[in-house]
């Protein structure tokens, strides 16, 4: 054994596992424990170290999800090859034909991702998982397998869901989700924040009555039964219309009763809505209209009205992909590459030992002609 390890003794009252983990990752990077080195078994190293193997086991993970150290099967814990960036990464997507209608972002961000990924030298390798959802609260099996043998440096998950964000977290390479569960790897959008800026935007047009039509559901929760990431773009938008001074209303205010809606009906469901708000009359003065399919269903549902009296209109739109709007309106804007960048990042950070935290990244605010930012 070497002495690396027999001259270590982690000290009293403080962490163990961290001091572990420290004096491993210390080895590591000066070159002390070089490229292929074998560590000495879990049990051996908890001996020695006088502490427990699940603290060992715990000490070693990070490491291991940095990319410093690698697992093989049957033969125990190596130091790994260390390369100047993340070479090998996997792209992980839900493809299940319940999905495939609701995609588009995710195939975008999929693509963008594997350009970004060849531009700086790396390959990407998508992973399609194709099993029912039953199955998929268990890590899909040829991922598992790649990362098990050292085939991938890392995995981004471009369509997900809770039950597969699970699993997904434990890879023991680093890992980003495309998701709005809150976790430290997640990217996903600030749906408080698209409110209370589409509500400026409304303001600022000098709207004193606002509505909201939104394909997001406002009665979903997560698991532990805390309101999902979902609710916060109904609640804000209620509380903030309030604290701003614009006045809101039950009949102005649509949603789904559903958890998704189909890409397919968007429109539909955006159309049915503003025709049904404008036939009950006195609509409001402007409207908050998240996606942008539903948008364009609100466009055509107001331009065939006839004699009905245009409103405000701030509306989601993809920064890649546009929205034709013949009316005056503001626009709140997703990026696929600001989504590609905020993931890439994450799994570089995690590479480098350094924190990661949940991302929500905020919409861009575009003005059209006659509006002002908030």
């Amino acid at each position: 054994m070497p002495d690396v390890f027999s001259d270590f003794k982690p000290q009293l009252r403080l962490s163990p596992g961290d001091q572990i983990t420290s004096f491993l990752r210390e080895q590591v990077l000066s070159g002390a424990l070089a490229p292929g080195c074998r560590l000495p078994t879990t049990q051996e190293l908890a001996r020695r170290w006088g502490v427990t193997i699940t603290v060992i086991q715990a000490a070693v993970a990070p490491l291991v999800k940095e990319g410093l150290l690698l697992r093989r099967p049957r033969v125990g814990t190596v130091v790994r090859e260390r390369t100047a960036k993340l070479g090998r990464i996997g792209l992980y997507r839900i493809t299940d034909a319940a999905r495939e209608d609701r995609d588009h972002f995710s195939r975008s961000l999929s693509n963008r991702l594997t350009s970004r990924i060849q531009a700086t030298g790396g390959s990407a390798v998508v992973y399609p998982d194709l099993r029912p959802e039953a199955e998929r609260t268990l890590a899909f099996p040829a991922l598992l397998a790649a990362v098990r043998t050292g085939q991938l440096d890392a995995v981004i998950a471009c369509e997900s869901e809770h039950r597969t964000n699970l699993w997904i977290a434990k890879l023991p390479v680093p890992t980003a989700i495309h998701g709005a569960d809150p976790m430290p790897n997640a990217v996903w959008q600030d749906y408080a924040q698209f409110a209370r800026d589409g509500l400026g935007c409304l303001a600022a047009r000098g709207c004193r009555t606002v509505g909201l039509i939104s394909t997001l559901p406002d009665n979903e929760s997560y698991p532990d039964g805390s309101p999902h990431l979902t609710r916060s773009l109904r609640d804000t938008f209620v509380a903030h219309a309030q604290s701003i001074g614009l006045a809101t209303a039950a009949p102005w205010i649509r949603s789904p009763e559903v958890m998704y809606i189909a890409e397919t009906d968007a429109e539909r469901f955006g159309y049915d809505c503003v025709r049904a708000m404008w036939a009950a009359g006195a609509p409001p003065d402007g409207l908050l209209v998240f996606t942008d399919l539903a948008a364009r269903g609100v466009i055509m549902g107001l331009l065939s009205s006839a004699g009905a009296r245009m409103p405000a209109l701030a509306l989601h739109r993809n920064a890649e992909i546009g929205l034709f709007c013949p009316m005056p309106a503001d626009f709140l804007e997703v990026s696929i590459e600001a989504t590609a960048g905020a993931l890439s990042r994450c799994v570089e950070r995690q590479r480098l030992g350094e924190a990661v935290h949940w991302t929500l990244l905020p919409f861009r605010v575009v003005a059209g002609p006659g509006g002002a930012a908030p």
